[in-house]
């Protein structure tokens, strides 16, 4: 694909091109309105979208170069197999992930020389805030973050939850589950457990989030300052990568206080192999870089974390995405 290493790295360094043009792709709806009709004009497409049809033309053209929608030979445009992903009703859509990514949290992207300068988030950098104190404070913001969540981690869920070494414990706490999704999983395959969603009181007003009524409770409150209720698991999926380390050990803290003889923590996160290998925990490390201020950690710093709030890791179990299972007692 490129005859020089200076080509490599020039077509690389301009790949915001391509990932611009693809979020405002699936802003526009463009793949839903194919979905209806699969092969329009630009001018069909533009007259239905309220956009000009010249530039959504020149957007098509772009996009379909680097084979994302297809072009007729009458000049109609149509989905192709990776174009249909950003459809809403494609059962495997990425257009809430894109979505999520606008304004203020699109710019922090930009500002990742920032991190690096100051140690802190790019996004604190560029608005004097968190991001999580931007989405307490923005409800279409935290609307959409919830929604991308939801539909980011769906495959994966169904993956890691028949893998949770489940035994003979009957109450599992989710804690930060957000609309409950995996909690549902996990409630479907292990029948006699009792699920408990724990999570901020803004996440969990969604009227949304339904669980099986019998089996389940929904709780409100802040894991840094809320008592935990008694549970034989405590569940922390994706939570742990968003904070930093002192952060993190006071979660594990307040858990620990809350755990009874036999209870144990299940961290589900990334780990980052200590290798020169690609692993996606190395991108959606410098991704945390620019909006939080977490991080994607190896074994042995998931190790330090444990042993720094009086727990021990027991074992580490691999999944078939890149997330791991760590157990903690």
């Amino acid at each position: 694909m490129y005859s020089t290493a200076k080509e490599r790295i020039s077509s690389l360094a301009h790949g915001y091109l391509l990932s611009s043009a693809i979020h405002a792709a699936a802003e526009l709806g463009i793949a839903d309105v194919l979905l209806e009709k699969s092969s329009q004009s630009a001018e069909e497409l533009a007259a239905t979208l309220r956009v000009d049809p010249k530039s959504l033309f020149r957007l098509l053209r772009f996009l379909v170069s680097h084979q994302i929608f297809s072009q007729n030979p009458d000049g109609t445009f149509s989905l192709n197999p990776e174009s249909t992903h950003l459809a809403d009703n494609h059962p495997e859509s990425i257009r809430h992930a894109l979505l999520v990514n606008k304004g203020p949290r699109w710019n922090a992207f930009g500002a990742i020389k920032e991190s690096i300068l100051t140690g802190r988030p790019g996004f604190d950098e560029l608005n004097g805030k968190t991001y999580y104190e931007y989405l307490a404070n923005d409800s279409e913001a935290s609307r959409c973050y919830n929604a991308h969540m939801t539909t980011y981690t769906q495959e994966e869920d169904k993956q890691v939850a028949p893998l949770l070494p489940i035994e003979n414990e009957k109450i599992l706490i989710d804690i930060g589950g957000g609309e409950g999704q995996f909690l549902n999983e996990v409630l479907k395959i292990f029948q006699g457990v009792h699920g408990i969603l724990f999570d901020l009181e803004s996440t969990i007003s969604n009227p949304k989030i339904t669980l099986p009524e019998n089996r389940s409770e929904i709780l409100g409150g802040d894991f840094f300052k809320s008592d935990l209720p008694k549970a034989d698991i405590y569940v922390l999926k994706r939570v742990l990568h968003n904070w930093n380390d002192e952060d993190c050990i006071t979660i594990l803290k307040n858990i620990r206080r809350s755990m009874s003889k036999g209870s144990k923590i299940l961290i589900i996160e990334g780990i980052v192999p200590e290798d020169t290998s690609r692993h996606f925990s190395k991108d959606t490390d410098l991704f945390l870089m620019a909006l939080f201020a977490g991080r994607e950690r190896t074994a042995n710093e998931f190790r330090m974390l444990s042993e720094q709030a009086g727990l021990t890791i027991t074992r580490i179990l691999p999944t078939n995405t890149f997330l791991s299972i760590i157990e903690l007692c």
